[in-house]
């Protein structure tokens, strides 16, 4: 289907097909063939940097940050999820700055760097309050509440766990809601 819309797109589509190697990308990221993954993302990314479509080029630097993180080079992510976030930045959408702040921190807690990763997690959490973004703020007291107990801070993941449980019912988000449930008996909060 993929091929097929890209067969469809004429020479000045250049950011649709940009998505469409995005998706490509994401397709074999999940099929485990990072290499292919890796070639649609560059293409993409290429595509995007030619057209000069700033918010497509950040979007797909963070599908890069996507790829390396799922096989584990996580400094490859946070460089590739910290250039999405600069570009974010640059045309002025903070909430895509607070989505990028919670991927780079989650590339820094899979790397065993939890104090990075709570400090880019409480950044996302103050933009996501700031702007009301209910959904935003509940994963990052998800991640704050699950990264805690690793620098043996049980009281400060027992407070972000209830804070953001507290949001999910509040908002009723149900399945973040089972999520925190579920971090809960893991946890032992």
């Amino acid at each position: 289907d993929f091929l097929r819309a890209l067969a469809g797109v004429t020479t000045d589509g250049r950011a649709r097909q940009g998505a469409i190697y995005d998706a490509m990308s994401n397709l074999y990221r999940k099929t485990g063939d990072h290499d292919r993954a890796l070639r649609y993302a560059e293409l993409g990314l290429t595509l995007r940097e030619e057209d000069g479509d700033l918010l497509g080029i950040a979007k797909s630097q963070g599908n890069l940050g996507l790829l390396y993180r799922s096989i584990g080079d996580y400094a490859h992510a946070v460089a590739a999820y910290t250039e999405a976030m600069s570009t974010y930045a640059r045309i002025g959408n903070q909430e895509l700055v607070a989505v990028a702040l919670l991927n780079i921190g989650a590339a820094f807690y899979l790397d065993g760097k939890v104090d990075e990763a709570v400090r880019r997690y409480q950044a996302s959490l103050a933009i996501s309050r700031a702007l009301s973004l209910p959904l935003l703020e509940i994963k990052a007291h998800y991640n704050l509440a699950e990264a805690y107990p690793a620098l043996a801070r049980m009281d400060a993941a027992s407070e972000h766990w209830q804070l953001g449980y507290h949001l999910c019912r509040q908002h009723t988000f149900d399945d973040q809601e089972q999520d925190f449930v579920a971090l809960r008996t893991t946890l032992a909060l």
